[in-house]
């Protein structure tokens, strides 16, 4: 079985690659997408592209910061995704952090984790500050 390709923007794509994105589908029931990084940028509109391309057939768990952005994209999603949806409140920039919404993640009820989407935003600075863990800040 080949793994779903999802495309935000499809227009420059050749027609056997919107041809296959047409017709590819996930073997799961229901399948779960965890998208960290969801609330803005790249991350939220991978979410709300996964959301469609499933028809709303589809659980997605948003991590990220924004709880109302993280609302407000869970509101847009095609039904029943809008209601089987979740955000998991995680500052990615330190480890301690990310523990403790694996901690969480491991308690929902899920069978599996179908799409796993890391998209964290990053801004290169000359400075290079370190948080308390030792990772770059910036």
């Amino acid at each position: 079985m080949h793994p779903t390709i999802l495309r935000v923007s499809d227009d420059t794509l050749p027609s056997t690659v919107k041809q296959f994105n047409a017709t590819a589908t996930s073997s799961a029931k229901t399948p779960v997408g965890v998208f960290i990084g969801g609330t803005s940028g790249i991350g939220r509109r991978m979410a709300a592209a996964f959301a469609r391309h499933m028809e709303g057939n589809a659980r997605l768990i948003i991590i990220g910061r924004n709880k109302a952005a993280a609302d407000e994209l869970i509101a847009s999603l095609p039904s029943p995704a809008n209601t089987l949806s979740e955000f998991l409140p995680c500052d990615c920039s330190l480890m301690r952090n990310i523990d403790a919404a694996c901690e969480q993640l491991a308690k929902r009820n899920l069978e599996i984790i179908n799409y796993l989407v890391l998209s964290i935003g990053a801004v290169e600075t000359l400075s290079h500050e370190k948080t308390a863990e030792g990772l770059d800040k910036n």
